[in-house]
């Protein structure tokens, strides 16, 4: 049977309970770590490769291209995995969950969130299957209408925190 190795440790933000136990793995594993500059910066990680917006990692024929979701963290990322030319999963960490989006710690970074999502995956197609950080998939179809009902109605400017689209 052949060994895998692991290569890489992609980081979809640097909040403890993604990254706690990041020390012991990358020892276990000798893998390099990906996050992205304004997270390794806020939480003091230390990473071997920066993600940026649009960069991307061959696997072969595929490839996962990272994509800046900022909101629930500065440097908040989700990984686009793109097999034979067809995009139709990504892993968006705890940018957005079935029914609603990650915790934000500010009014600001709720706005940010909101656009960012606006800019990224509410342009991906609607069967695009959405891997959160917590809890089950969902899919761009199923949060896009609720998402745009929420976006359309006047919403306190102090709303921050857990927040759903109902």
């Amino acid at each position: 049977m052949d060994t895998i190795k692991v290569q890489g440790i992609l980081i979809t933000h640097g909040h403890s309970d993604h990254v706690g136990a990041l020390e012991d793995i990358c020892r276990v594993f000798d893998a390099s770590v990906y996050i992205h500059p304004a997270d390794a910066e806020i939480f003091k990680l230390e990473a071997d490769f920066a993600i940026h917006d649009g960069a991307r990692i061959d696997l072969g024929s595929e490839y996962i291209e990272f994509v800046h979701i900022p909101g629930h963290t500065p440097g908040s990322v989700g990984f686009k995995l793109i097999e034979s030319e067809t995009f139709k999963r990504a892993i968006v960490g705890d940018a957005i969950f079935p029914g609603g989006l990650g915790h934000t710690a500010s009014p600001e970074a709720f706005a940010t969130s909101i656009a960012s999502l606006s800019e990224t995956v509410f342009t991906w197609p609607d069967e695009v299957i959405l891997y959160p950080g917590h809890g089950d998939p969902t899919t761009v179809g199923l949060e896009r209408d609720a998402f745009e009902a929420f976006c359309s109605k006047q919403n306190p400017p102090e709303l921050c925190d857990d927040v759903t689209w109902s």
